[in-house]
């Protein structure tokens, strides 16, 4: 009975804790065309002015421009990705997860491409996620996980 209860005691305590380094954000904007990107962004705000002059300047051109999500900085940070503008569709770039790990902030980042016999727009694209999460005091690394369509 003893070792039945140690053994729920450390299975419980061991799903909390992992838990507590979950992986907790929320999609602000994700799209493929913004024609202000014109390089890699890997980008962090703690502000709402810094993060209302890059969407700004993200969607500049776009109409009917979106609305600026609403962010309380107080409490949640915004992390935004681009691989930068590519010169047709067929790209996809989403951060799947945001984790404590050895002291720092690490962001996972999936980046897909077209495979060489894809049918894809002729467009010039520019694939974006956007993301707000909890606030940290940590230095950000950026994980790329780069894979190629069939």
């Amino acid at each position: 009975m003893s070792k039945r209860l140690i053994f729920m005691f450390l299975v419980f305590f061991g799903l909390t804790a992992v838990s507590a380094g979950e992986n907790t954000f929320s999609t602000l904007a994700k799209g493929y065309y913004a024609s202000g990107i014109e390089e890699k962004v890997e980008a962090v705000f703690y502000d709402a002015d810094a993060f209302s002059s890059f969407f700004k300047k993200n969607y500049i051109g776009v109409t009917p421009a979106p609305k600026i999500p609403e962010v309380d900085f107080k409490k949640d940070m915004v992390v935004a990705v681009s691989p930068g503008p590519r010169m047709s569709g067929g790209y996809d770039v989403e951060i799947v997860e945001i984790v404590e790990m050895e002291g720092k902030l690490v962001v996972e980042i999936r980046y897909s491409e077209p495979g060489p016999s894809a049918i894809v727009t002729t467009a010039i694209t520019q694939p974006h996620h956007i993301v707000s999460t909890p606030k940290r005091d940590l230095p950000v690394v950026f994980r790329w996980e780069e894979k190629k369509s069939e």
